[in-house]
């Protein structure tokens, strides 16, 4: 119907970071890192579509982080996976080349 509907939504929002990552599994859109004009960032949000509630899916450990960036893309290999590639940001020693997320197993390839 090409009509526009703005719906409640709970928990904590992604930060409306610009050039993020974004990839739709099932009914959950997850989304990935992004900058602000200033900074990169790294963070991983999921918002349940059915739910419309938000979650920030970040690891327990962040030394188990992928790179703060930007630009990159984001694919799903199933249900459980998500691979980060390219994009643009600040390396850094301590970034890990997977995080693991309850459930879920997110991998930077870059």
């Amino acid at each position: 119907s090409e009509l526009w509907l703005s719906r409640e939504t709970t928990g904590p929002p992604h930060p409306g970071l610009y050039r993020h990552a974004s990839l739709l599994i099932g009914d959950v859109t997850y989304f990935f890192g992004g900058f602000d004009g200033k900074s990169y960032y790294n963070s991983l949000h999921q918002l349940d579509l059915e739910q419309l509630m938000w979650r920030n899916a970040q690891p327990k450990h962040t030394s188990n982080a992928p790179m703060k960036k930007n630009g990159c893309g984001m694919v799903s290999f199933g249900q459980d996976k998500l691979v980060l590639f390219a994009g643009y940001g600040i390396p850094s020693p301590r970034v890990h080349p997977a995080i693991f997320i309850p459930n879920k197993r997110y991998t930077d390839g870059s």
